[in-house]
């Protein structure tokens, strides 16, 4: 049996005590390490690999949500699982956004708390109806918001795309021209067209656009 190495985020050390005690009971929860900062746990987290992350968000001052896009780069495989007194649903959806992947109040029972290890380990995501409603409701908006911007973008050329780009890496009409092997006042036409397409004014805005939408590489 595959066990899940668990690492405990906790700044009361008898709680770590007590979680590390109620996961040892369990044959497939390994408790991997703990610590009681948010420094702490990345500096641990980057010489012991978990996968599953149990996080206090009180950290005696700190912030336990500021840790949680720090995994990102430190512990990517890691998912993290909060567990907290805190019953505030903003608080829960601010976690969601952070990059959580749930939430278990420290009143549930304990056999709840180590289904949702489990569950969390497996992919899954453990947060309360009303939580994923909103959430799902911000997606659904936010998709809509760039749907419009995508129609545009997608109305553009290979050629437009091209300038676009260049645009966006600060270069004049003459250089553009002399990049693509094409004329000046062909580059003027061009612009003229996609200034219309996607709705600015000038070079400035377009050049922020691009930036803004990702038409332009940036170098590696």
């Amino acid at each position: 049996m595959t066990s899940v190495r668990v690492f405990l985020v906790d700044d009361h050390p008898v709680v770590r005590e007590g979680l590390k005690m109620l996961l040892s009971m369990s044959n497939d929860l390994q408790v991997v390490g703990g610590a009681s900062s948010v420094q702490e746990a990345l500096s641990a987290l980057a010489l012991a690999p978990a996968d599953v992350v149990l996080l206090d968000l009180d950290l005696g001052g700190q912030d336990g949500l500021e840790l949680i896009p720090g995994l990102a780069a430190t512990a990517p495989e890691a998912r993290v699982l909060v567990l907290t007194g805190i019953r505030d649903r903003e608080r829960h959806r601010a976690v969601l956004s952070a990059g959580a992947h749930g939430v278990v109040l420290k009143d549930k029972p304990p056999e709840l708390l180590m289904k949702a290890i489990r569950k969390v380990y497996e992919g899954e995501l453990w947060f309360d109806r009303a939580t994923m409603e909103v959430a799902v409701q911000k997606a659904v908006s936010l998709e809509r918001a760039r749907a419009p911007e995508r129609q545009k973008i997608s109305s553009l050329t290979h050629r437009e795309k091209e300038i676009v780009a260049l645009i966006g890496e600060g270069l004049r009409n003459t250089d553009i021209a002399l990049r693509l092997g094409i004329g000046e006042k062909t580059v003027r036409n061009h612009l003229t067209i996609i200034f219309d397409k996607l709705g600015v004014s000038d070079r400035l805005e377009l050049a922020v656009y691009a930036y803004r939408q990702g038409l332009v590489q940036t170098p590696a």
